[in-house]
């Protein structure tokens, strides 16, 4: 009897530290994902260029680059009353005169700070492509421009 009681102790402690051990790198794993998706954010926000035309009929033309990537963006427009891209106002401006897509997000910032989470109007482009953003008399139009889940740059445009 004292060797079965035995044995169920040393059962419950191995299979306590395998739990442990799973818990352990599970939370590791996370991390690491975690910081390599913000390095390569980072990595895209250095290379990244926006070229801005000449506003007419209440739109500017805007082209993104980026030295780093060559794959799908998200773009987010919004007119402020402030010079300020970090102050998101769900006053949407529109891209290509189309209509965005909608969603919640959770948007990182580059120091792994949220920059905005819940519902969100955006629009899915590539790097290299013609974009038409609206302006507005008396308001800033604010472009966030997003790869994954990190605002990797942003244009406030008067």
């Amino acid at each position: 009897m004292e060797s079965v009681t035995s044995f169920i102790l040393v059962m419950a402690t191995v299979v306590l530290g395998l739990v442990a051990v799973g818990l352990f790198a599970s939370y590791g794993s996370i991390t690491y994902a975690n910081t390599v998706s913000l390095q390569q954010a980072q990595d895209y926000s250095a290379g990244l260029r926006i070229s801005l035309g000449k506003a007419e009929e209440g739109t500017i033309p805007v082209v993104i680059q980026d030295y780093d990537y060559n794959g799908s963006i998200y773009l987010v427009a919004f007119y402020s009353k402030y010079n300020n891209p970090n102050y998101f106002t769900s006053q949407y401006a529109e891209i290509n005169s189309t209509s965005p897509l909608s969603g919640n997000a959770k948007i990182y910032n580059l120091n792994n700070g949220i920059l905005y989470e819940g519902q969100i109007n955006y629009y899915k482009t590539y790097t290299g492509d013609l974009q038409l953003v609206s302006v507005k008399p008396g308001y800033y139009t604010i472009l966030w421009i997003i790869i994954g889940n990190y605002e990797v740059g942003y244009e406030v445009i008067q």
